[in-house]
């Protein structure tokens, strides 16, 4: 039996609209960082860190951090 793929939360080639804060756990993601190096450094909670993956992932329509890092980068992200 065949599970069908989830499609994409934004169009291919779109990159999706991201808040501040989501790009800041984006950039952090990149490098490689665990959730608690992502709350130390931007003085917040773990549990608020793993609400931005968790969007970040539904915005780009991945179902891992990796995955989510090599979309964004497909699409034309670099960390800031």
């Amino acid at each position: 039996m065949l599970i069908p793929l989830k499609s994409p939360a934004t169009p291919a080639g779109a990159l999706p609209k991201l808040t501040t804060r989501e790009t800041d756990v984006l950039d952090l993601l990149w490098a490689g960082r665990s959730n608690a190096q992502i709350a130390e450094t931007l003085f917040v909670s773990q549990s608020a860190v793993k609400a931005h993956v968790r969007s970040l992932m539904t915005k780009f329509g991945t179902q891992s951090r990796l995955e989510t890092i090599a979309r964004a980068h497909d699409l034309g992200y670099h960390p800031r």
